[in-house]
């Protein structure tokens, strides 16, 4: 068995060839003489010429896609490793320090003594989602000061469509521009509703009317929703795989949008990377000073810490000096979309007029248990359910929104929110994932 670790830099890789695991993972590491491969024609050449049974390598972002990509093209078997348990499986060996040189070593040595084990390493489909899904993110942030300034334009130009122009969307998967966008850059003829509502505005208006400049802008701008629109079919198809049809029935309890789904999927999949050699959840038990155990131990999942934390709702402990602090942990584009997604499905989607108000009050007054929380309560939760036509997970959630912290602000109560949202998030994958 031979195994090629990389570890991927800007212009160069570390390379460490192993063909046995070291005895003593440590000592190696410091003492052997890595490769370090240019990113040029003759590198390529030199990884290709190893011949190795398999190419394992950390999705280290933009990095590592040129190497990934030239030993797919030759037909190299290659592999992903989770740097969680790459760094998990360093502190087993006990090594803590972490430099390009003992980090090949560690990656090839992982590699071969979990060689036979498919859930030690990550699927492709997993970096290609999550490059698409940042290429959408960085798509529509670099829209947003384009449309900013077409609407200031449009201010003294066409103040009766400025408005509109600043809050038109376009839905996901929907081909064509925004209608009014398409109007202002004359791209051909609109026969969407309200045309002519919007031709008398544009031809009658009290402004300067319409300059070439801002025409130009609305033809930048539909260029963007249609960039935006090639990387939402590449997403939707690879989404459509048939490893993620599990994951799918799961977020379908929760009502998550398309790009919800691809920024919590390019960080979780596969999920039994989480997951022990057993496909069983991975539970320690620790020394604690407020343990009810009578053995002074307490739980600690560690499964689910490492699901939160690469979902971006975990927190990491910082200390300096005598200052120790938790702050927030992991990428944080997923922890965005998820703060999104409660805004949205679980906030506004939740707040009904008066009317609906008074009858959830009623609901909750009715079936509603002192004794347990009102988003535990599962006949409460049932009867939310089937009153908001939402599924049971989405009723529990807008309960949980509602009344876990009905005295704190409105922004701790969504943090709150979404860190259940994640926990239940994970029993649900759990259920289905993991060896009971």
């Amino acid at each position: 068995m031979k195994v090629v670790g990389c570890d991927c830099g800007k212009e160069s890789l570390y390379v460490c060839v192993l063909e046995q695991v070291p005895k003593d993972l440590k000592a190696f590491s410091r003492s052997y003489k890595p490769n370090v491969v240019k990113a040029s024609k003759e590198g390529i050449d030199w990884l290709l010429e190893q011949d190795a049974d398999c190419y394992v390598l950390e999705p280290t972002g933009s990095y590592s896609y040129l190497w990934l990509d030239q030993l797919k093209k030759h037909g190299k078997d290659v592999r992903l490793v989770s740097p969680i348990r790459v760094r998990a499986y360093c502190r087993y060996k006990n090594i803590f320090n972490k430099a390009d040189k003992p980090d090949a070593a560690e990656i090839a040595s992982y590699s071969l003594e979990n060689y036979s084990d498919s859930h030690a390493f990550l699927g492709t489909e997993q970096m290609e989602l999550r490059e698409l899904y940042l290429s959408l993110k960085s798509t529509v942030r670099n829209r947003s000061p384009l449309t900013n300034r077409l609407g200031q334009r449009l201010t003294y130009e066409c103040p009766e469509i400025a408005p509109t122009v600043e809050k038109c969307q376009r839905l996901w998967m929907d081909k064509n521009p925004p209608a009014i966008l398409r109007r202002v850059a004359e791209e051909g003829e609109d026969r969407a509703p309200y045309w002519k509502q919007r031709q008398d505005r544009i031809e009658n208006t009290i402004g300067r009317g319409l300059s070439e400049h801002s025409k130009e802008l609305a033809r930048e701008l539909c260029n963007f929703h249609r960039m935006e629109y090639s990387l939402e079919l590449k997403i939707a198809e690879l989404m459509s795989s048939e490893v993620f049809v599990k994951y799918q029935f799961i977020f379908d309890q929760f009502c998550l949008p398309p790009k919800t789904r691809a920024a919590i999927l390019g960080a979780i999949y596969p999920f039994e990377s989480f997951l022990n050699e057993h496909s069983r959840q991975i539970i320690e038990y620790i020394p604690g000073d407020f343990s009810k155990r009578k053995s002074k131990l307490t739980k600690r999942n560690r499964s689910e810490a490492s699901f939160k934390l690469a979902v971006g709702i975990g927190k990491v402990q910082v200390q300096s000096g005598k200052k120790l602090e938790w702050k927030a942990g992991g990428p944080r584009h997923v922890r965005t979309a998820i703060w999104i997604y409660i805004s949205v499905v679980i906030v506004i989607l939740g707040k009904n007029n008066r009317a609906k108000q008074d009858d959830i009050e009623k609901l909750v007054d009715t079936l509603g248990n002192e004794k347990q929380s009102h988003w535990l309560n599962e006949q409460l939760i049932n009867a939310m359910a089937e009153y908001m036509k939402v599924p049971k997970h989405v009723a529990s959630l807008r309960l949980h929104y509602k009344y876990a912290r009905p005295e704190a602000n409105d922004k701790l109560r969504r943090a709150a929110t979404a860190s259940r949202f994640v926990r239940s998030l994970y029993k649900a994958l759990v259920k289905e994932f993991a060896v009971k």
